[in-house]
């Protein structure tokens, strides 16, 4: 009562700092620098300590750029700026993002030599860290997973998170056999943990194992029914394995669970398309364009589908739902040129294609396009 959780705070990754004694210019997330500064200062100087008001907005906003979208420009650049010499990313109760940390661990200039489910540390590939380097740099490729001593845990209902997070983290990182090791331990733990069965079916589908990734994406929904994250992932097997029916039918639960959800209205417009229900599909996409006109690339994405098929009326309608937008009104109408282009109609094609080049004047292989057609359009 009154106390704080150790487990809230990347205790262990710190401790590791402080027991070797490490120094210098860290490179932090957000959520661990007060911790981080309060344990370590004055050895360690940290980049952001939660005290958003004294870093100013244009600060932060870096800081989410190179977390949230991994700047790497950006990155190296305040690394320079501010001579940094280590990164601190803490992932308790939270996910490192996959981008800034594969750049990390490919980079020469960056050691990992701390990988647990609380944090990750780097430290720069310099003279004065080249002793812990050697002593602790880690290859992931050689990780091995905690043992379990399930006989002392007994029948207690814990959460396995740490097994999780380093799953996680290992899964992001393109570790798959380590990351589905760790998973399977969380689940030797806790078989009703439904976060592992959603990562090893995760890393079923990149593998385009479907039947397999079926399999765990549907005990994750067993276990966890009311979260839209599992239900998406369902439909999306079922997809994967050719039962469009059934996926038609998750995505209409995650449509009755959110009904302003324009994602799921798009996933139910292809399996429609799959299922050859053209007016309905288009039913559903008009919905989700409505919610968010500017997502012209699932416009686009199924018109694509449409074409392929042979359905060109239907594709023109669907690119059309786009025009409404301000966002790729030049490739928009390339597409529509296309299409009147494979029905034979060339003064329709020349139009688009003329629509496109006002906007976009780059696009030279529209004038490709349009070599022949000077011949076949009576127009010119």
């Amino acid at each position: 009562f009154g106390g704080v959780s150790l487990d809230s705070y990347p205790y262990k990754a710190v401790d590791f700092l402080v027991d070797h004694k490490v120094k210098g210019n860290f490179f932090n997330d957000f959520n661990s620098g007060a911790y981080l500064l309060g344990r370590t200062f004055p050895d360690i100087k940290v980049s952001m300590d939660g005290r958003t008001e004294v870093y100013g907005g244009e600060y932060f906003r870096g800081y989410l750029k190179i977390w949230e979208k991994g700047d790497t420009q950006l990155f190296e650049k305040i690394v320079q700026e501010y001579q940094l010499t280590g990164v601190f990313l803490s992932s308790v109760r939270q996910l490192i993002p996959a981008k800034f940390l594969n750049y990390l661990y490919d980079s020469p200039d960056w050691k990992l030599v701390y990988f647990d489910y609380d944090a990750v540390i780097f430290l720069k590939n310099i003279k004065e860290y080249q002793d812990l380097i050697m002593e602790h740099d880690i290859d992931l490729l050689k990780w091995e997973s905690e043992p379990l001593d399930i006989v002392k845990i007994g029948p207690k209902r814990l959460e396995p998170y740490r097994y999780y997070y380093r799953a996680f983290t290992l899964e992001s990182m393109g570790f798959d056999d380590q990351a589905k090791k760790e998973a399977k331990m969380a689940l030797d733990f806790n078989p009703s943990y439904a976060k592992p069965y959603e990562l090893i079916g995760r890393i079923y589908a990149k593998h385009e194992m479907y039947e397999k990734a079926f399999k765990y994406f549907r005990v994750a929904t067993m276990f966890q029914p009311g979260n839209i994250k599992m239900r998406y992932n369902l439909a999306s097997a079922y997809f994967d394995i050719g039962e469009h029916e059934k996926a038609l039918e998750e995505y209409d639960r995650i449509i009755q669970m959110k009904p302003n959800e324009p994602k799921a209205l798009f996933l139910k417009s292809r399996v429609l398309i799959k299922l050859e229900k053209y007016e309905a599909a288009y039913q559903a996409i008009e919905k989700g364009n409505a919610l968010n006109p500017r997502n012209v690339e699932d416009l686009m994405t199924l018109g694509d589908q449409l074409a392929e098929e042979g359905e060109f009326l239907y594709a023109r309608r669907f690119y059309e739902l786009g025009f409404s937008s301000d966002r790729h009104q030049d490739l928009l109408s390339e597409k529509v040129g296309d299409l009147y282009l494979l029905m034979n109609q060339a003064q329709d094609a020349v139009h688009y294609f003329e629509k496109a080049l006002q906007i976009n004047p780059e696009l030279n292989r529209i004038q490709v396009k349009m070599g022949p057609l000077n011949h076949l359009n009576p127009m010119k």
